[in-house]
């Protein structure tokens, strides 16, 4: 829950996903743009596509993670760098531990392993692909939060999505 944690963790997860993604986006990009040829990759998550509930920040920092990506593809496109955005749905990795989310629902089943998840995102930058979201199921459901329209039962499936397996 959002209370629980603390805010020192909070912001620097800030700095992490926003604060420092967006500097070293900054300082490459114009590098590649002077150069006239680059890629980048940027890493979001599927907790990016909607609200998060017990996920709230995490969820808020990848949803800008996609937007600032997003919008720079385009301002980029014609200056031979491109940029990608990959997000992976639950992935084994020690984030796990970290994010505190050993007991996440969302971790049962068929998991993608994390060089499955860079081959993927690899892949698709050097394509220059715009967006790419590992796995099928990962992709059915994002597009799921993406037609889904905002409000209350668009939270009550993320919620469900992110309680713990004793919940």
């Amino acid at each position: 829950m959002f209370v629980d944690r603390s805010m020192d963790n909070y912001s620097e997860m800030i700095r992490l996903n926003i604060e420092s993604l967006t500097a070293l986006t900054h300082h490459f990009a114009t590098r590649m743009v002077h150069r006239g040829k680059g890629r980048i990759l940027n890493i979001a998550s599927t907790a990016g596509f909607q609200p998060d509930p017990r996920f709230a920040v995490y969820g808020a920092t990848k949803a800008y993670v996609i937007s600032f990506s997003e919008a720079l593809h385009k301002e980029l496109e014609n200056t031979g760098v491109s940029v990608t955005v990959l997000s992976p749905g639950a992935t084994r990795t020690d984030f796990i531990d970290r994010a505190d989310m050993h007991d996440a629902k969302v971790f049962e089943g068929n998991v993608m392993t994390a060089p499955q998840v860079a081959d993927v995102g690899f892949r698709a930058m050097m394509q220059g692909k715009l967006h790419v979201v590992p796995g099928l199921t990962n992709r059915i459901m994002a597009l799921l939060s993406s037609i889904t329209p905002p409000g209350k039962l668009r939270l009550a499936i993320a919620d469900k999505v992110m309680q713990r397996k004793k919940d």
